[in-house]
């Protein structure tokens, strides 16, 4: 049997074939299952990464290099100032991960109301 693209399932001489309308379904209800593991998926990067923010945060408090003085003390303050901007990057990323996942949320329930509506 040759493999059959999703157009070869709507031209078929039985008039009784539900061919097209089950691959309809199919395709559906893939993309429902699919919306939903990126939606769990973005949930979960989100969570890893203000979770990293945080650890990374605290990290950026902690004493380095106290005793140290001019350009090693410099160096080290630096360091700890970037250690905090790339955490606060990192929650930025995780508050803009779910606010798409609440996208998709929205999306799927808007879908839901009008498949309940026909």
């Amino acid at each position: 049997m040759k493999n059959l693209r999703f157009k070869d399932f709507f031209w078929n001489s039985d008039l009784t074939c539900t061919g097209g309308y089950d691959v309809i379904i199919q395709y559906l209800n893939d993309g429902k299952r699919t919306c939903k593991e990126v939606e769990d998926f973005l949930k979960a990067r989100a969570s890893i990464e203000e979770k990293y923010a945080k650890d990374l945060l605290g990290l950026s408090k902690k004493v380095c290099g106290h005793n140290e003085m001019n350009t090693l003390k410099r160096s080290l303050d630096v360091f700890k100032l970037q250690t905090e901007h790339v955490s606060l990057s990192h929650l930025q990323l995780a508050q803009s991960m779910r606010e798409e996942a609440k996208k998709l949320e929205e999306f799927k329930g808007k879908a839901k109301r009008l498949q309940e509506k026909d």
